[in-house]
């Protein structure tokens, strides 16, 4: 009799967690979006199938990558989906799931998240059932919209609008590096961990399946690179094929000045850095990959709007 009891119970939580879902999920809302910035929302605002490139990683990646430049220099639509903190794991789910809204013809993977930490597959297994869980009920995502509810007023919808600076971050701060050469070279490996090359290889197999070329990109940073770990990257990069530019090695040519391009001591790039860095990756690109966008009158003029935003909030 309790087992009957327990499992009617279960059914009729089940039964009330699908009722009441719909008041706590926002309107109208990609619900990848739920949890995300405004910076990575604004990719949602982008018509579908119209971005050709994507950039990806950590805050390496959206301190240093700007899209709008490479629109103003080759004419390429772009974005930038990198998230804080991301790992080589939720940077494939992110992947997959804005793939299946946009066709890049190419990724750029920045490589600081190949070291991420992911965790053990106990953990890693709990996560990924948390999120299915949270998928299935928004509920658990939004609980704190109880407020609205209350109220009788609908949850509240994740801001997505249009982003003229495509996933970039400012940060006008200048906080020197004061460590000197981080760069030795050796012939010694820091060898990629077991759960991120899974999740590597996983990126790498989806880009095969949709046909998206990817490159892999390490920005300057002396607080998280070192030369064991740009030997670690490039085996990985050469037993698959894919290309590798490490821009820690360029620093110097790209003239970076640690005194005034990084604003947290060596860790992120701040706008000064990010502008020579991406410089140098509009030029890698331009040389290397044929990539085209295509417009139409419509997508033009909304492009150049975002282009003369973007301006005016680099250069207030």
């Amino acid at each position: 009799m309790k087992i009957i009891r327990s499992i009617l119970f279960t059914l009729g939580f089940i039964a009330i967690l699908f009722t009441i879902t719909p008041l706590f999920a926002p309107y109208e809302i990609d619900q990848f979006a739920k949890g995300n910035s405004t910076a990575f929302n604004g990719i949602f605002a982008e018509d579908t199938n119209r971005l050709d490139m994507l950039f990806t990683g950590d805050s390496e990646s959206f301190t240093s990558f700007m899209p709008m430049r490479f629109w103003e220099k080759l004419g390429i639509k772009s974005y930038n989906i990198a998230v804080a903190s991301q790992n080589l794991a939720d940077g494939h789910k992110t992947i997959n799931h804005i793939i299946q809204k946009q066709n890049p013809k190419l990724i750029v993977l920045e490589t600081n998240q190949v070291y991420t930490n992911i965790g053990g597959l106990a953990n890693l297994v709990d996560k990924s059932m948390t999120n299915t869980l949270a998928n299935v009920f928004p509920i658990l995502n939004y609980h704190d919209n109880w407020k609205q509810i209350l109220s009788l007023q609908k949850a509240q919808s994740v801001e997505i609008k249009r982003n003229p600076l495509k996933g970039w971050r400012i940060n006008r701060k200048e906080n020197a590096y004061e460590g000197g050469p981080y760069m030795h070279k050796t012939l010694e490996e820091r060898e990629i961990p077991t759960l991120n090359r899974h999740y590597l290889d996983e990126i790498v197999s989806l880009c095969k399946e949709h046909n998206i070329q990817l490159l892999l990109v390490s920005v300057p940073s002396p607080r998280n690179w070192s030369y064991e770990k740009h030997n670690g990257v490039s085996n990985y990069a050469k037993e698959n094929q894919i290309p590798f530019l490490d821009l820690n090695l360029e620093a110097d040519s790209m003239g970076i000045n640690w005194q005034e391009d990084t604003y947290d001591k060596g860790d992120h790039l701040n706008i000064k850095g990010a502008e020579k860095v991406t410089k140098r990756l509009v030029e890698y690109v331009g040389q290397n990959y044929q990539i085209k966008s295509e417009y139409t009158e419509a997508e033009q003029d909304l492009w150049k709007k975002d282009f003369d935003a973007f301006i005016q909030q680099i250069n207030p």
